[in-house]
């Protein structure tokens, strides 16, 4: 039964009729249907209060019994959780350890660009960037020294805190000290409910990597320009030309700014001067005034380069002492670097110089400085064969005017003029030859060794002899030969025998010039001939003067003989003067 207050008819009416509802459609007699009565009990005061009493110890009994097991797996759970946290302890150390002895800088910021963590790394390049010792929750920004870096470092962090996930290669630090190139990746950092609060970033130095692609990059550039110089040095036909391509392609295809071939000049002053150039030269050589003496202008790379022979380079022209006489002029046409590669010839001597600029400061590493080098000896062969190959042509030009000199020498000579080879056969006569001869050039030349020779066996066999004496000696050697001529009068002849060589100094063949003594000899007969006349009258003559001093002799006696006998005369008159005077004076006395 339901009970309604008096006088809520409204309620009242509102059951009644879902009673009648619910009878309608079945459900209020499946409400009786699933109805049972229950048993009732009845339990005396006392009764209830030992129930109570024993149902609040068991409740407490129970209620213990759960502490008990709570403290337990309270304690099991600090146990487990004091573990965890040493283990996470370890597990941070570690991770930390990892994090600043991995090869990466790692840092985070949040949202005011203010350090929240970073490690060794990151606090290690910031110092060597900037100088500064960072610490956390101050400004990245801050420390940022360098405009530029600051402002793509705010940029990149602007863009991660609006979600992107960002990867880039970029460099920072000071250009010309401290630049370093970074492979540099951007990460938001979320909360469970993917607000970003910061930034993750992870940076890897990839400075050696960038200057080796960057040394490779120019290498394979150097070695495409190394290869065209090369062609431009086999198809170069004049110096000139030679140093103009090279200095062009230099600059054109190995990317540098200027370059230019000096020689030096053994004037007073030592000048270098140049021949030729390429790039943004603009006016510097005419004010350059360089020399390759030991003073301030000769104790830069071209000078030095050109006094020891070794290459010689200024890495910045802001700062090199070397580049004090020229850093004005430099600087203002962009230059930074300069290399000078001496130019040798075959002694080893450096005659010149080739000197290359660039735009960037220590452009020259050693490997580019090794391969120049290369280009600098190829150009220096290269000019030493052109100048070679213009000496031989101009001695070919000279040697072909003296060979048709001494050809027409030898056509029109009146000697007879035969060449012999090893074996004794003629290789070439003279028109002479074959008019004394009087026989046919081919007849001549197709004969065996002298067997078929004009000249008498005798003569031929001395002629033999002699050629074999020079082409196993190598001397000059010389006789005396009879040539019949026509009518059967003999003439004599001057054989000379010349040994002709190779260039490794071997005799090949034997030249002689026969000339015609016929003259000189009858000449020397004639002389003889006069010689013994002359003798033969000497001796008569001698005989007859040994007869007429004979008898010089025996007058010279005769003509003594009375000058003595005379003398004796002279003495003894004048004796008996003498004796007649003392008388004269006695008698006068007396």
């Amino acid at each position: 039964s339901i009970a309604v207050k008096k006088g809520n008819s409204d309620l009242l009416t509102e059951i009644n009729t879902a009673l009648r509802i619910i009878k309608a459609d079945g459900t209020y007699q499946k409400i009786l249907d699933n109805w049972k009565p229950k048993e009732a009990l009845f339990y005396s005061r006392e009764q209830i209060t030992n129930m109570i009493l024993t149902a609040a110890i068991f409740a407490l009994l129970i209620l213990i019994l759960i502490a008990v097991l709570w403290m337990v797996t309270l304690k099991k759970e600090l146990t487990q959780k004091k573990a965890a946290e040493e283990k996470l302890r370890e597990q941070y150390s570690t991770l930390r350890s990892i994090i600043d002895s991995a090869n990466a800088l790692i840092f985070s910021v949040d949202r005011q660009y203010r350090y929240t963590s970073f490690n060794l790394g990151h606090a290690a390049a910031i110092k060597a960037l900037y100088g500064a010792e960072i610490e956390q929750g101050q400004s990245l920004l801050e420390y940022m020294t360098v405009p530029e870096d600051r402002e793509i470092a705010k940029r990149n962090i602007d863009r991660t805190l609006t979600g992107e996930q960002l990867v880039e290669e970029a460099y920072s630090g000071e250009e010309l000290r401290t630049r370093h190139y970074f492979h540099v990746s951007h990460s938001p950092i979320k909360t469970k409910k993917e607000q970003i609060i910061g930034v993750a970033v992870l940076a890897q130095d990839i400075t050696a990597r960038k200057l080796a692609e960057d040394s490779l990059r120019r290498l394979n550039r150097e070695l495409r320009a190394i290869t065209n110089c090369n062609q431009v040095l086999i198809r170069s036909e004049d110096e000139k030309t030679l140093l103009n391509d090279i200095c062009r392609i230099i600059c054109d295809e190995a990317g540098y700014c200027m370059a230019w071939a000096g020689y030096a000049e053994y004037d007073d002053a030592k000048t270098v001067r140049p021949v030729a150039w390429a790039g943004n030269e603009v006016g510097y050589l005419a004010d350059a005034n360089i020399t390759w003496t030991d003073t301030e202008r000769g104790r830069g790379p071209t000078g030095t380069a050109i006094r020891s022979g070794e290459s010689t380079c200024i890495q910045d022209f802001v700062t090199d002492p070397q580049a004090a006489p020229w850093r004005e002029n430099a600087l203002l046409r962009g230059y930074r670097s300069n290399l000078a590669l001496p130019l040798k010839d075959e002694s080893a001597k450096a005659f010149g110089a080739l000197t290359i600029y660039s735009m960037e400061p220590n452009a020259f590493t050693t490997d580019e400085i090794h391969l120049l080098e290369r280009l600098a000896e190829d150009l220096a062969f290269g000019i030493m064969v052109l100048r070679t190959r213009t000496e031989h042509r101009h001695t070919k030009d000279t040697l072909y005017e003296a060979q048709q000199v001494f050809r027409t020498l030898i056509e029109n000579s009146p000697d007879i003029i035969a060449r012999y080879d090893r074996d004794c056969r003629r290789t070439y006569v003279n028109p002479t030859y074959l008019k004394v001869a009087q026989i046919s050039h081919h007849e001549l030349i197709a004969t065996a060794p002298l067997q078929r020779s004009p000249l008498p066996a005798a003569s031929a066999a001395v002629l033999q002899n002699l050629l074999c004496r020079v082409l196993d000696s190598g001397l000059v050697e010389a006789v005396d030969i009879i040539w019949p001529k026509k009518g059967n009068i003999d003439h004599w002849y001057n054989i000379y025998a010349f040994p002709e060589v190779d260039r490794e100094g071997r005799v090949v063949s034997v030249m002689t010039v026969s000339r015609d003594i016929t003259d000189r000899k009858r000449a020397e007969e004639e002389l003889n001939r006069l010689n013994a006349e002359l003798e033969q009258r000497v001796k008569q003559r001698t005989a007859e003067l040994e007869q007429k001093n004979a008898e010089l002799d025996k007058m010279n006696k005769l003509f003594v003989g009375r000058e003595l006998r005379m003398v004796e005369l002279k003495e003894c008159i004048r004796e008996l003067e003498r004796s007649s005077g003392e008388k004269g004076d006695g008698d006068g006395r007396q």
